[in-house]
């Protein structure tokens, strides 16, 4: 929505967890993870018709909302708070 509705917005910042190993697959990292199964999701494919360069705006961060400050490395959380 915000992307959608507000197209001058500078970065968005997703917490985003590493995906868990499953048989025979190898783990992912926050920013694989973005640009493999979020920003390629079918749920952005009106967006993606009208800006179609919307994923540069988005920015992976690794971590865990039940964590302590997010589960964020140190410098994850500078780039935020910068």
């Amino acid at each position: 929505k915000i992307l959608r509705d507000c197209p001058d917005v500078g970065q968005i910042y997703l917490l985003l967890r590493s995906s868990k190993k499953k048989t025979g697959q190898k783990q992912r990292n926050a920013k694989q993870r973005l640009h493999e199964d979020i920003l390629n999701s079918v749920c952005f494919d009106h967006l993606r018709k009208i800006w179609p360069n919307f994923g540069a705006h988005c920015i992976s961060v690794q971590g865990d909302a039940g964590l302590p400050g997010l589960g964020m490395s140190q410098l994850d959380s500078e780039m935020v708070c910068a």
